[in-house]
């Protein structure tokens, strides 16, 4: 869409924002919310609402040129602290969305909250990974069988925070379609064509191994022994 024809010209930058109405359970309009301003850096948005935005943006390269050239790009940073091996570290970073401002004919695109798919942490890579979503050529599509607009609640341990230990704990990822929540604590480890249904907690105890068994249907349990499933 960049570059291209738009009323009053060509547009050189665009920013995408997902919209945060009711369908989202946060309120507001993406990136496009007044009170916040236009275009939602860390200077524009609240804190507590930078978690309803996209950082898309999109620009066009003639345009970054020239703001270069003429020396235009005025950004603002700012202070951030981060943690190494327990040594606090000062940093100065920039939000590239601040930017936006001094490009000619800028727009904003609000996109509905369905378009939205966050990839964070291993239990978003589940979510996408199972029968509740299929993929086919870059296009996630959602599988109708679910009846629930929401996708599931799933909250995995520690034990499965590094994608490696993630892949080598699920041979094959559950059936998820008909569940509502997902908590997964301890040294577990799932087996193939496991179905999930319901509110499923699975606990292991401190230092003891627990197996869920391929072909295993489980709903609405709490399972902290193989003898619960």
């Amino acid at each position: 869409m960049v570059g291209e024809r738009s009323e009053g010209g060509r547009v050189q930058g665009q920013r995408v924002g997902k919209d945060g109405g009711a369908g989202g359970g946060t309120g507001g309009g993406g990136c496009l919310e007044p009170a916040c301003g236009w275009w939602g850096g860390r200077g524009g948005v609240c804190s507590q609402k930078l978690h309803r935005y996209l950082t898309n943006v999109w620009v066009n390269l003639k345009a970054i040129k020239r703001l270069i050239e003429t020396d235009a790009l005025n950004m603002e940073n700012y202070p951030v602290s981060k943690k190494v091996n327990n040594d606090e570290i000062r940093l100065q970073e920039t939000e590239a969305s601040s930017a936006i401002r001094f490009f000619d004919r800028a727009i904003g695109v609000t996109v509905p909250q369905s378009c939205f798919q966050p990839m964070t942490r291993t239990s978003d890579l589940l979510v996408v990974q199972s029968d509740l979503y299929t993929y086919t050529e870059g296009v996630l599509t959602r599988n109708s069988a679910r009846t629930n607009l929401a996708d599931p609640s799933i909250e995995l341990g520690p034990e499965f925070e590094k994608l490696s230990d993630f892949q080598s704990r699920f041979k094959s990822i559950p059936s998820i379609i008909e569940l509502d929540s997902l908590k997964v604590m301890g040294d577990v480890w799932f087996g193939t064509g496991i179905i999930l249904k319901g509110k499923v907690t699975i606990v292991a105890k401190p230092g003891t191994k627990l197996e869920i068994p391929d072909g295993a249907v489980i709903e609405n349990k709490e399972i902290s022994d193989p003898r619960d499933i």
